[in-house]
C-alpha cells in the first residue's frame, strides 16, 4: 500500500541491516499507527526474476532514455510501480516465459478434471511437467543470489550445491 515496512524481530530477515533485493513477500502483516509503518512477519526475499514471472498484473518492456541500447526496463504496474533494468533480449524472453506460465496456469485452472479435448489436456500436462523443472532451476539460480548464511554473509554458491553437501 506504499507504507514503509518494518521486518518484525521474529522474522529470519530481521537481523539484516541491508538486503540484496528490494523485493519481499510475507505471510502476515500488521499496521502500526505508532510506527506509521507496516510490520511484516514471516518474510522471504524475492529475486527480480521471480517477481517478473509470478507477480499478477500488467508488465511491459520499455526503452528508457539514458540506458545503454541493449538494456530496457520491465515496468510492473501497481499502486507503486516497480522498474527492473534488464538486457533487452533477456527481458523479452522473460516476458514471453511469463505469458507461457500464466497461459498454462489459466488452462489448468479452467479445465482441471473436465477437459474438452483429452489429448490436448495430456499434452499441456506434459508441457507443465517439463516446464516446472526449468522454472525451479531459473528461480533457484536467481534466488541463490539473495540467500544468506547463518552468519549473515551472502551465499554465492548455487542452491543445488548446498543440497549435495548436506
Amino acid at each position: 500500500d506504499g507504507s514503509p515496512a518494518v521486518i518484525s524481530s521474529e522474522s529470519v530477515n530481521y537481523k539484516f541491516k541491508e538486503l540484496p533485493t528490494p523485493f519481499l513477500t510475507y505471510f502476515k502483516s500488521l499496521s502500526s499507527a505508532e510506527r506509521r509503518a507496516v510490520i511484516v512477519h514471516e518474510s522471504s526475499l524475492l529475486s527480480p526474476v521471480s517477481l517478473v514471472l509470478f507477480m499478477p498484473g500488467v508488465l511491459t518492456l520499455k526503452n528508457m532514455a539514458g540506458l545503454e541500447s541493449e538494456n530496457s526496463v520491465i515496468s510492473v504496474e501497481g499502486a507503486r510501480p516497480v522498474y527492473i533494468v534488464v538486457n533487452k533480449k533477456e527481458g523479452e524472453q522473460l516476458l514471453h516465459l511469463r505469458q507461457v506460465v500464466w497461459n498454462v496456469l489459466e488452462y489448468l485452472v479452467e479445465y482441471e478434471g473436465r477437459p474438452r479435448d483429452v489429448e490436448q489436456y495430456k499434452a499441456i500436462c506434459q508441457f507443465r511437467d517439463d516446464l516446472l523443472p526449468v522454472l525451479a532451476d531459473l528461480t533457484g539460480e536467481q534466488g541463490a543470489n539473495i540467500d544468506f548464511t547463518e552468519s549473515g554473509e551472502l551465499r554465492t554458491e548455487p542452491p543445488f550445491d548446498r543440497m549435495q553437501n548436506r
